[in-house]
Order: structure tokens, then C-alpha cells, then sequence
């Protein structure tokens, strides 16, 4: 159950940064770190559901 509460805040994180800013008013050097936090998140999302499938691993 934990890990589908943890999926569920980096769901409503990466959806936060999406919204919270306007695409065309970004600097290259903002839209990277949005772009590298989103793929952080993506990467945690996944070892989340990695997780769930296999449960042995911890």
C-alpha cells in the first residue's frame, strides 16, 4: 500500500510541474531542470512499480 501512496505523490508532483509553469517563458537552463526532475520522478514511479511486481525486492 505504501508504494502505491508514494506513486500517487509523484503522479501529483510531476502534474504540479507541468502546471506550475508557462512553457514559453522558461530559460533553457529552467526547462532542464524541470525536464530532469520530471525524469527523476519517472524513474522512481518505475522502480515503484518494479517494486509492486516483485515484491522480494526491497
Amino acid at each position: 500500500m505504501r508504494n502505491r501512496e508514494n506513486e500517487l505523490q509523484i503522479v501529483t508532483i510531476d502534474e504540479d510541474i507541468r502546471l506550475e509553469h508557462d512553457e514559453d517563458a522558461l530559460t533553457n537552463r529552467e526547462r532542464l531542470e524541470i525536464y530532469n526532475r520530471y525524469y527523476e520522478l519517472e524513474i522512481d514511479r518505475l522502480n515503484l512499480e518494479y517494486q509492486d511486481l516483485n515484491p522480494t525486492i526491497h
